[in-house]
């Protein structure tokens, strides 16, 4: 059983990787010039770019003439012609995001104003303390605690970096500090809530860029009184797979380190609270469509890891298991895990039309042995050729119904890019064919999280193109419409360039607190994994002022300031 698996001799911590083991030495560019880059803007996407490296040396030293010569950078990373007006487009409709909630957010939230522009190091980011919950005192080593006296959002008003800086609602305006840095990029968090229910353990994959051959999964965690501890590398997998593409000019010889993707932590604690066992599923595979999962697990609250091991041995059909999105426990006791393949099915011409193999499905993987072995269900995918369903976010809301919202490829045929979503009435079983929701989708990621009341709280980006804003949204009606919303995020910008706010995560809050609410990470940039908590009542009141003000371009910490 994973949990008892022998226990890793000394996780690495960002302290131990100042200089790149032979397994984790793979970059780009010399690690003096990745850490260069983020004191100068524009010169971390060089750094990390697969241009050849003498190219990219040239283009870095002309930048750093030209910044330190009187050019036109401003101090806090950012070009001084990169205040152009962008504009969000949802559902096909576009408006300007309002500068008026960017100024109220930024001069609310953090310690810059609307006319500040220059970076600072930072110092270590505390926020205010987490609500205290009741303390199951046989399994929590915290320090006790009493009951919860206020809302989580109270201290989550804004999002926070889980290391490296400072939040702000622009990226021009947040400070990053590159020396508490583990990684130029990180990507796909995931997190769980630790005893007595108020600390946070997040997880994520880091590296120079995703698909290198050093990333690897890494963890931190968020104490009571809101401080981030230091990024701990958890698990790094060495089989000395010899890389099966081609490599792009400029980009460094593989040599068998295989980059790591997607970890998912779960525990099966009905709280909401991981008191026993913490299991880390993740991926180890050159190229998608021939991943392979793995799992470590932690007994002690994620301080210590077991040694990396196959989810199901011996297995090569591109992933078992979780594939982005957290496992449910069903009311009759198994483990389900949302699934999904990104290679050929035999017999299916593939989701991007003539002369694509590779046909987008979902699965479900089923334990009944508390995940000792997993049964995988039938392939869940569109009808018609020419669109592909991955990454689904289960929820259960009734004993044995349970419910699927899905990720979807770009659409061939002639409808717009929509979340899908299949239903089970077998307990995960069987499922119905997907369909098309109301929502729009980006070819991005989503999450779903059910609150005991059996409310429901998406978090997803409201976009068909980019990856913005990254919206909230709550259902009453198990999914079938969705009133509640506000944007976590809104500032608009190209994927290409690194800017997005993706692949998030969610978990409701442990039942022990005395109100209903919900945490959530996501990938801030690619840059920073970030944090961002809110309690379902102030969803909602978020959520009726910017329908009373009239307000589509809402932003979650916009007028907090305004409603103590």
């Amino acid at each position: 059983m994973p949990g008892l698996l022998p226990t890793i001799s000394g996780a690495s911590s960002l302290a131990s990787l100042k200089k790149p083991s032979k397994e984790n030495s793979s970059l780009p560019l010399p690690r003096w010039m990745v850490a260069l880059a983020y004191r100068v803007p524009f010169m971390s996407q060089l750094a990390q770019s697969r241009m050849p490296q003498l190219v990219v040396l040239a283009l870095l030293l002309a930048t750093l003439l030209f910044a330190f010569g009187g050019g036109g950078f401003t101090a806090s990373g950012s070009s001084s012609h990169d205040r152009r007006t962008h504009h969000d487009s949802t559902m096909g409709q576009r408006s300007a995001v309002s500068t008026a909630d960017t100024v109220s957010a930024v001069s609310s939230s953090s310690s810059s104003s609307s006319s500040h522009t220059g970076a600072h190091v930072s110092k270590p980011h505390q926020a205010s303390a987490l609500p205290t919950a009741t303390v199951r005192s046989s399994s929590s080593s915290s320090p006790s605690s009493a009951t919860a006296s206020k809302a989580m959002d109270t201290v989550g008003k804004t999002p926070e970096f889980v290391y490296g800086g400072k939040w702000a609602l622009h990226r021009s305006h947040a400070s990053l500090d590159a020396d508490t840095t583990p990684t130029p990029s990180c990507h796909a968090t995931t997190l769980v809530h630790l005893p007595p229910g108020n600390r946070i353990l997040m997880a994520w994959f880091g590296g120079t860029f995703e698909c290198a051959e050093d990333v690897a999964i890494w963890t931190a965690i968020r104490e009571a009184d809101g401080t981030w501890g230091e990024p701990t590398r958890v698990a790094k997998v060495f089989r000395n797979v010899p890389y099966n593409g081609k490599n792009l000019p400029g980009e460094p010889r593989r040599e068998g380190g295989e980059p790591h993707w997607n970890p998912v932590l779960f525990c099966a604690d009905d709280d909401g609270v991981c008191h026993g066992t913490i299991h880390l599923y993740f991926k180890v595979g050159w190229k998608i469509a021939h991943w392979e999962t793995f799992v470590v697990a932690s007994d002690d609250g994620g301080t210590s890891w077991s040694e990396p091991a196959e989810l199901v041995p011996g297995d090569h059909t591109g992933g078992r298991g979780p594939v982005k999105n957290k496992p449910i426990k069903l009311s009759d006791g198994a483990w389900v895990s949302p699934a999904s393949l990104e290679n050929p099915l035999p017999g299916r011409r593939g989701h991007q039309g003539p002369g694509k193999a590779n046909q987008w499905r979902a699965f479900v993987d089923i334990s009944r042995d508390e995940g000792q072995t997993w049964h995988a269900t039938e392939p869940i995918y569109p009808a018609e050729v020419g669109v592909g369903v991955i990454q689904p976010t289960l929820w259960e809301s009734s004993p044995g119904h349970v419910h699927m919202m899905l990720r979807s490829s770009k659409d061939m045929t002639k409808h717009p890019m929509a979340i899908w979503r299949s239903d089970s009435k077998d307990g995960a079983r069987t499922w119905s064919p997907p369909h098309r929701v109301s929502l729009p989708n980006n070819n991005a990621g989503l999450d779903v999280a059910r609150v005991p009341s059996g409310a429901l709280v998406l978090v997803y980006n409201h976009q068909r193109e980019g990856r913005y804003p990254l919206r909230l949204a709550l259902s009453d009606d198990n999914g079938a419409t969705w009133p509640v919303w506000i944007n976590i995020e809104t500032e608009p910008g190209e994927v290409k360039g690194w800017h997005e706010f993706s692949y998030p995560s969610i978990v409701p809050w442990p039942t022990s607190f005395d109100e209903e609410g919900v945490s959530v990470s996501y990938t801030w940039h690619r840059v920073r994994p970030a944090f961002f908590a809110i309690s379902v009542a102030e969803l909602r009141r978020r959520s009726e002022h910017r329908a009373a003000s009239g307000g589509g371009a809402d932003h979650a910490a916009a007028n907090h300031h305004r409603h103590p």
